[in-house]
């Protein structure tokens, strides 16, 4: 489910290093820091070269632009993230091409609005589809 971006790779890159752009906004696959995010919701922007890293490990970017959106759809992703705490992280994201942004392994998709059965279904859909994905 979403838009399918072709993989770019999943080299491992020293943090703050330069790297070829990415190919879709956000990114889905490509260049990535060797740590991943902890699994859970952000106040604070995260570098896409560590959320491309959650990606690859099977997990679902929930990305809001943050002065796209307010605070009760900010709780409403939080919401669905405690209900796949092992495989999601929230986070803002002024570069977002839209007020949400949704990204896996692969594929992304852009909202206008809050969608809960649309985010859902994302998630269901795309969740351990990673190159290095555990079992939630």
């Amino acid at each position: 489910m979403g838009i399918g971006v072709e993989i770019q790779g999943r080299d491992h890159i020293p943090v703050g290093s330069s790297h070829d752009p990415y190919n879709s906004n956000p990114p889905t696959s490509g260049p990535h820091y060797g740590e991943p995010a902890d699994w859970g919701s952000y106040d604070q922007a995260l570098a896409d070269e560590q959320l491309v890293h959650n990606l690859e490990h099977g997990g679902i970017n929930l990305l809001y632009k943050p002065d796209a959106v307010d605070a009760t759809t900010i709780d409403a992703l939080k919401a669905i993230q405690r209900d796949f705490p092992n495989k999601t992280v929230v986070a803002p994201r002024a570069a977002n091409p839209s007020p949400i942004a949704l990204a896996s392994w692969g594929y992304y998709l852009t909202l206008d609005a809050f969608d809960e059965a649309t985010i859902r279904e994302f998630i269901r859909r795309n969740k351990n589809k990673g190159r290095e994905f555990s079992p939630d």
